[in-house]
């Protein structure tokens, strides 16, 4: 285990020692300091000399990774050349390929055709960067459940410095639409919809672009959770998946020329059955 990581666990490291030992104040670590052995008890998080080595060395070792993170911040943080793309949905695998979930297959489709992996769970989501068409992307598949949405992508947002109002768009189904039907909008309100509710409560606002996905209107008798929490039929999956194929089209169109374009192109369009 290196020496970061070790500090990542936050874990007293009983390694050989030398000269003294380095105490680390906070990761990424800002400071170091050569210590005796009876100051290193008193220490929360230690780590000692290698052997043979000296503090100064030691010293110099540590605070790199540290320079390293702030540039990677620095890089990260700067939101204005970045879209966060969410697609929403439920975790686990019992919801996969049901009509609440269309968000996150949006996602998985992207992230097929990126190359991006949406692996890093943070900020309580599974995240993954990359590029599409050169332009710095991150897609996010919340982990909170539908209904909490917002707390997943408020943090996102905050973390990369990235305005929602300009730079975000999420993916979410519609019971409102007819499946093969998607529509895009630069604001709005929830419409019933209890995942863009948490969203625009979080968010303090309604204006931030959305590609709803049209799932179809639940038959009459039907639980609405029942309806929206079912599971696409064969002949269903088909056609998702081409409405996914259209979503992914649109979502390019957005970043290259902007939500009004894709609006003028995807509206009122149908996706039919091949």
């Amino acid at each position: 285990m290196n020496t970061e990581n070790k500090y990542r666990l936050q874990q007293t490291v009983p390694v050989q020692r030398c000269t003294g030992t380095v105490f680390l104040t906070g990761y990424p670590v800002r400071k170091a300091i050569c210590m005796s052995p009876q100051m290193e008890k008193a220490a929360g998080y230690i780590l000692t000399c290698p052997s043979g080595g000296n503090c100064a060395n030691m010293k110099a070792q540590q605070t790199a990774p540290a320079k390293a993170e702030k540039g990677r911040q620095k890089q990260e943080g700067n939101g204005q050349n970045m879209y966060v793309i969410a697609g929403l949905g439920n975790p686990k695998k019992e919801y996969d390929n049901t009509r609440h979930n269309i968000g996150f297959s949006v996602i998985d489709m992207l992230a097929d055709k990126t190359g991006i992996s949406v692996n890093t769970a943070k900020h309580k989501g599974l995240l993954g960067a990359g590029y599409l068409n050169g332009q710095k992307i991150i897609l996010v598949k919340p982990l909170t459940y539908m209904n909490l949405s917002g707390e997943c992508i408020r943090e996102v947002l905050d973390y990369y410095k990235v305005d929602g109002s300009t730079n975000l768009i999420v993916i979410h189904d519609d019971i409102s639409l007819e499946p093969g039907i998607i529509r895009v909008r630069k604001k709005g309100s929830a419409g019933g919809h209890n995942g863009l509710k948490n969203i625009i409560q979080h968010l303090g606002k309604d204006q931030f672009v959305r590609i709803k996905v049209g799932v179809g209107e639940k038959p009459a008798g039907y639980d609405i959770a029942y309806y929206v929490l079912g599971h696409f039929d064969r002949e269903e999956q088909v056609l998702m998946k081409q409405v996914s194929e259209e979503v992914c089209e649109a979502v390019q169109m957005i970043l290259e020329k902007g939500p009004d374009a894709a609006m003028n192109v995807y509206n009122g369009r149908k996706v039919e059955k091949a």
